[in-house]
């Protein structure tokens, strides 16, 4: 599939992340391409990290933007529709409640020695397999929950520079580093930041659609 790119202003910002101060805000000089080079950019980084749907989100007015230049980055990551999630995680049952998809992945962690605490410890086991039954596990829930994969349930917010072209170019950087982390072994930490790190809802008491 595609990966979808939408542009909207004005920001939509995060309402559980803080703000940068003004007289924190950072110039970076050599930032100079043109803002719609950076928003391809982030899509990318973005399609390469496994999203389905990206909504960037910005002040256009030059007052506004002077005034709060930040951009936020909303997107989902679309989740697989496959069934193999009965076979990685050892249940029969087609229906399968919360818990027993929970008990299954446990076991199924315990069994491959493959937590990262584990890991960590010396167990031998294999940090893809742990991926594996992590994308089993949440693929299971999904299928179990009816999940929408285009709800924009992420976000990336970022006003840490002067205006909104750097602010763009940082959550590029950002992006590019967790990439970076999955290819150098990291990718536990690169999971949660996706996952669960940036969680947010685009508008209180509930989720956006693309």
């Amino acid at each position: 599939m595609k990966l979808e790119v939408r542009v909207e202003m004005p920001l939509k910002w995060p309402e559980n992340f803080g703000r940068t101060l003004i007289e924190e805000r950072l110039n970076q000089k050599a930032w100079k391409k043109q803002l719609s080079v950076y928003v391809t950019a982030v899509g990318k980084e973005l399609e390469l990290l496994g999203a389905s749907v990206v909504l960037v989100t910005y002040n256009e007015r030059a007052q506004d933007s002077e005034k709060d230049p930040g951009v936020a980055v909303w997107y989902s990551r679309q989740r697989s529709k496959d069934t193999s999630w009965q076979r990685v995680l050892h249940l029969d049952n087609p229906n399968p409640t919360r818990e027993q998809i929970d008990k299954a992945f446990k076991a199924r962690v315990m069994q491959e020695r493959c937590h990262p605490d584990q890991i960590a410890g010396g167990s031998g086991g294999d940090a893809k397999m742990y991926i594996k039954l992590d994308e089993a596990w949440r693929n299971a829930k999904a299928y179990l929950d009816g999940d929408n994969p285009y709800d924009l349930k992420n976000c990336l917010p970022m006003d840490r520079y002067v205006d909104v072209r750097q602010n763009m170019a940082g959550a590029k950087l950002y992006l590019q580093h967790l990439r970076a982390m999955y290819r150098l072994g990291n990718p536990f930490v690169v999971e949660g930041m996706m996952d669960r790190g940036l969680r947010a809802a685009l508008t209180t008491g509930g989720e956006s659609h693309v």
